[in-house]
C-alpha cells in the first residue's frame, strides 16, 4: 500500500460524507445517525450499508479507498450509493421504497435524478478500468492449500467402480 502519510483517514471520510449529503441530499428524511469509517480491503464489496442494534445506520467503505491512489470521485461515488440505499430504506429507518435496490437501474437512476450522474459514470469507468489491478497491488494472496476436492462426478464414478466389483 502506501505510506501512513499519504493514506486518507476515517476524519476525511466523514468530512466527504458531510459534504456529499449537503450538496446532494439535503431533502433526504434523516431519521437515524449515519457513521461512515473505512473497513477492512476488500477484492469485491466497494461499500455497504447497515442498520446497527442501536439503530444507527452505519456506511463501511472499502479499506483499498484510504490509498490517494483511488480518485476522490470513485469514493464520492460510492459514499453517494450507499446514501441512495439509505434514502431508499435500506440500512435505514426510512421505509424501504422497493424489495431489490438494485433492479430496475433504482440506485443509478436515483443519483442522476440528484445530480450525481458524472460522478456516477466516473466511478463506474474507473472501477472497471483500474479495479483489478488495485486489488492485485493492495492485497496479499491468501496461501491457498491444493486440496483434492471431491466432485460429484467423482462420486459417481466410485459409485460405479464399487457397483462392478461386488458382480
Amino acid at each position: 500500500m502506501q505510506n501512513a502519510s499519504e493514506l486518507r483517514t476515517n476524519e476525511w471520510l466523514r468530512d466527504e460524507a458531510k459534504s456529499l449529503w449537503k450538496n446532494f441530499f439535503t431533502d433526504a428524511p434523516k431519521k437515524n445517525m449515519i457513521t461512515v469509517q473505512f473497513g477492512r480491503p476488500a477484492k469485491a464489496r466497494l461499500g455497504s450499508i447497515r442498520l446497527t442494534r442501536k439503530k444507527k445506520s452505519k456506511v463501511i467503505m472499502n479499506g483499498l479507498f484510504r490509498s490517494t491512489h483511488v480518485p476522490q470521485q470513485v469514493v464520492q461515488g460510492i459514499l453517494a450509493h450507499e446514501f441512495t440505499h439509505y434514502i431508499q430504506g435500506f440500512g435505514s429507518e426510512l421505509p424501504k421504497l422497493s424489495l431489490h435496490p438494485h433492479r430496475c437501474r433504482l440506485v443509478d437512476e436515483e443519483m442522476e435524478r440528484r445530480g450525481l450522474g458524472e460522478i456516477l459514470e466516473f466511478q463506474k469507468k474507473w472501477i472497471k478500468a483500474h479495479w483489478e489491478n488495485v486489488v492485485k497491488k493492495n492485497l496479499p494472496r491468501k496461501a491457498k492449500k491444493h486440496i483434492r476436492r471431491r466432485t460429484r462426478s467423482s462420486f459417481f464414478q466410485r459409485q460405479i467402480r464399487s457397483f462392478l466389483k461386488t458382480r
